[in-house]
C-alpha cells in the first residue's frame, strides 16, 4: 500500500510510503497499522516492522506495480509476503516513577502498568516497538500555557525514566 504518513517529529509534512501491512494493533485508545517498509526500486522489505497511527494515515492506496510481485528481505532472499508475521519481541525496561507520588499513588501506578517490583526497582514488561509511545505519553512532561494549566495539580510525567533493565 501506499500511504501519506505524517508523524510527530518536528516540522514533518505528510510522506508517502509504501508499506507491507501485516496487522492493526490497538494500543491504548490508538489504532495503529503495523507494516514493513517497502524500498520500490529493489522490491525489498525493509528489517524492522514500523508502527503508523491510522489517524495520522492521511491517504492510502494499493500499490499497483508491486502488486501480485515477489519481495526480498533486507538479506536479498526472496519471500512471500503472507508468511510474514508481527514482530511479539517483548523485553523488560526498569521504570523510575515520580518521585512526588505519594505511596497510595505507587501502589495504584503500579497495578496500572503492571510493574513488577525486582529489589528497589519496578519492571514493566512490554514490546519494543512501544517505548518510543510509552516514553512521548508516560514520560514527558505535558506542554501547557502556564496561564491555563489544568493539569498544574497532578503529579506529571508518572515516570522520571524508563531504560532497559539488567539483572543485577
Amino acid at each position: 500500500m501506499d500511504i501519506e504518513y505524517v508523524s510527530l517529529r518536528l516540522g514533518e509534512t505528510r510522506k508517502t510510503r509504501t508499506v507491507l501491512p501485516l496487522e492493526l494493533e490497538l494500543l491504548g485508545q490508538q489504532w495503529r497499522l503495523v507494516a514493513h517498509d517497502i524500498e520500490v526500486r529493489n522490491k525489498q522489505v525493509g528489517s524492522e516492522q514500523k508502527t503508523f497511527v491510522l489517524a495520522r494515515i492521511l491517504n492510502a492506496q494499493l500499490h499497483q506495480p508491486l502488486l501480485g510481485k515477489r519481495l526480498k528481505s533486507a538479506g536479498g532472499v526472496r519471500l512471500e509476503p503472507k508468511q510474514l508475521q508481527v514482530e511479539r519481541t517483548e523485553r523488560d525496561y526498569q521504570v523510575t516513577l515520580n518521585r512526588r507520588l505519594t505511596r497510595d499513588q505507587i501502589e495504584a501506578v503500579v497495578r496500572e502498568f503492571a510493574l513488577t517490583p525486582k529489589g528497589d526497582v519496578y519492571v514493566i514488561r512490554m514490546a519494543e516497538r512501544n517505548l518510543v509511545e510509552f516514553k512521548r505519553d508516560h514520560c514527558a512532561r505535558p506542554v501547557l500555557p502556564d496561564d491555563n494549566n489544568e493539569l498544574k495539580d497532578y503529579v506529571l510525567p508518572l515516570f522520571e525514566n524508563i531504560r532497559p533493565y539488567a539483572a543485577h
